[in-house]
């Protein structure tokens, strides 16, 4: 072997030793990215198995890595059939979030068709269950959480949210949601000349029977907490229609709840794609609910 191999090897080891004895290690882009303003810890295994859909990345601040921050646990979207907890969403607002001085939990969870509901929901729920039991080695205040979601991850987050655990539960109700375009009700989308296929999907066989337990609408009550809810007004997957009739239970039963419609703008908005204008207005909405609900 020549020396030049020798050396290849030594580089290769040292970095494979340097990434299983760091906690959090940093992956630098750019200035303002996610990994470039944050400490990780990738592919956390949450629920005591090896399947990759039950794992989660943790992005701590790290002009906080000394101290205990709030979390956002973040749940992406896909239909409850796809997507992953790295994407275009969690680059463009993860950044936001850290600079807030929020830790961010971003989870992956299982996947229809071959897992149907509550698999899914049971997901978050042992997410939920990991975060508590670690948080103090994590770093973060388990009590002072924010879920966030879009789309199907916005149906699941706001079914945790709603479904708040009883006095013994191992982990706290949030202080607050983000959602955008999620679903609420679904008996309002499974039937009809458009039905929802992926949605039928994700409640199975009997989807009918399942549309009300499954709907986060089901459990509005008037401890929940405040919601800030985002829509596009040209929504052909998800109808706005699902996020004003959530609102308006919500206010209906006394809970903070901020609908932003936005204009024009279609299903799956991450908001760099709207104009300047309504990618500010979602940021400034999202920066003052963070700061008055987790601080």
């Amino acid at each position: 072997m020549t020396s030049r191999n020798w050396w290849g090897w030594i580089i290769l080891f040292t970095a494979v030793g340097v990434g299983v004895f760091s906690v959090f290690a940093a992956t630098p882009k750019n200035s303002d990215s996610l990994d470039s303003l944050s400490l990780a810890a990738k592919n956390i295994y949450y629920c005591d198995t090896n399947s990759k859909y039950q794992t989660m990345d943790l992005y701590h601040p790290k002009e906080s890595n000394r101290t205990i921050t709030p979390v956002i646990i973040y749940i992406h979207g896909g239909g409850w059939n796809s997507g992953s907890k790295q994407n275009n969403f969690l680059r463009t607002y993860g950044p936001l979030f850290i600079k807030e001085g929020v830790s961010v939990a971003a989870i992956d969870y299982r996947l229809s068709p071959e897992d149907r509901f509550p698999d899914q929901n049971n997901d978050i729920t042992c997410a939920l269950r990991y975060l508590a039991h670690h948080a103090i080695e994590l770093r973060i205040d388990i009590q002072k959480s924010l879920y966030v979601g879009e789309s199907a991850g916005a149906e699941l987050a706001t079914f945790a949210a709603l479904n708040p655990p009883d006095i013994n539960s191992p982990y706290p109700a949030p202080l607050g949601v983000i959602d955008f375009y999620g679903v609420t009700d679904f008996s309002k989308i499974i039937s009809g000349a458009h039905p929802d296929l992926n949605a039928r999907k994700y409640l199975g066989a009997n989807y009918t029977q399942r549309a009300a337990p499954a709907s986060p609408i089901t459990y509005i009550k008037n401890s929940s907490p405040p919601f800030l809810i985002f829509h596009g007004t040209a929504d052909n997957i998800v109808p706005a229609s699902q996020s004003k009739l959530l609102h308006e239970r919500l206010t209906e039963v006394g809970v903070s709840s901020q609908l932003v419609l936005i204009r024009g703008a279609h299903h799956g908005f991450a908001g760099y794609e709207s104009s300047k204008k309504d990618y500010e207005v979602i940021q400034q909405n999202m920066k003052a609910f963070i700061q008055r609900v987790l601080f």
